[in-house]
């Protein structure tokens, strides 16, 4: 992992019989200065122009962004960039770039579609694989949502201790990875072992897992998926997951009496969409519970939209508790908030 570069290391500047050129205002530029900026610069025209190829190669295919080795690898090398922890200043210089301001709001849909695709794909392939674990841990993102998935729960504990019984999750697609994780980390035989804190399951009681989508289709997707990976002994017994298909803002989608809310990262693809699908979402949460929303910082902005989570819009509603920023391979933000 690239580590953050400090933008003020100290050094010692020579002298120089060549006097340092005047900026338009008047002074004197330093030249340790403008020699240093330099590769600031490069670098961020790199980044420019690799992140307007891979947008202007994804474009051109237009909805044909399914599965397959050139999509695959432009998405790789996307993500590859976007995680990549860089300077402060050549992240200000790429996101304030006009050529990327104007591009942005169509990379984050096609990501957000590709993303579909890539989950629909997968479920399928997991559903109707022989060994269905073991088809789910070959999803090329598998390890990315236990690591974050295992960074939000503990998020979660560190606010509130007692392990959560109802957990709803917004917008958790045909492939619903995080609540698999969570099911696996809460009601698992073996806790300990997934990389969750040890005696969650102590209590002996299933944590209910409610998955919600406005696709019918990924609900279909989902429970299908789920059904094979945990084929139920007793039809009769409720499983801990749980499927609805209904939006985030529709009276069906009672959220009361759940300790923990999840607003996935694709729930609204604009900050204003985003917010005010919250708003909506907290209004039908109790006072006291936990709203876990997913954002992104740095270049990782450029794959999902970031959330501000010091809105007025937003105060009113809810107390932030912590906020974590990632620097490994865990590419989302986690904004926890407590409803008032």
């Amino acid at each position: 992992m690239d580590l953050l570069r400090s933008l003020f290391a100290s050094s010692v500047l020579k002298s120089s019989s060549v006097p340092a050129p005047i900026t338009a205002t008047g002074k004197r530029q330093n030249n340790h200065a403008r020699n240093k900026s330099a590769p600031t610069n490069a670098e961020a025209e790199q980044s420019i122009g690799t992140i307007l190829q891979i947008h202007a190669t994804l474009l051109a295919r237009g909805p044909a962004l399914h599965p397959c080795e050139a999509v695959n690898e432009a998405f790789g090398q996307l993500v590859g960039l976007c995680a990549r922890i860089l300077p402060e200043s050549v992240v200000s210089r790429v996101r304030q770039d006009p050529r990327i301001i104007d591009i942005l709001p169509s990379l984050r849909h096609i990501c957000a579609t590709a993303e579909s695709h890539l989950e629909a794909y997968w479920a399928a392939q997991i559903s109707e694989a022989e060994d269905a674990n073991q088809a789910l841990k070959a999803f090329p993102y598998y390890q990315n949502y236990v690591d974050l998935t295992r960074m939000e729960l503990n998020s979660i504990l560190s606010i509130s201790p007692r392990k959560p019984q109802k957990i709803a999750f917004i917008g958790s697609g045909p492939l619903p990875l995080t609540s698999l994780c969570l099911d696996m980390a809460l009601n698992g035989d073996q806790v300990s072992d997934h990389h969750s804190p040890a005696g969650l399951n102590a209590t002996g009681q299933d944590t209910i897992i409610l998955n919600i989508d406005q696709s019918r289709d990924a609900i279909t997707q989902s429970t299908a998926l789920y059904s094979k990976l945990s084929p139920s002994d007793n039809p009769v017994i409720p499983q801990p997951m749980q499927f609805q298909h209904s939006e985030a803002s529709s009276p069906i989608t009672n959220l009361a009496g759940f300790d923990v809310v999840y607003l996935a990262a694709l729930v609204g693809l604009t900050v204003k969409d985003k917010e005010d699908i919250l708003i909506s979402v907290v209004k039908k949460m109790d006072a006291g519970a936990l709203l876990v929303v997913r954002s992104a910082w740095g270049l990782r902005g450029c794959l999902y939209p970031e959330f501000d989570p010091t809105s007025e819009a937003v105060l009113q509603h809810l107390d932030i508790q912590l906020v974590v920023h990632p620097f490994n391979h865990v590419v989302n933000s986690v904004i926890v908030a407590r409803v008032k």
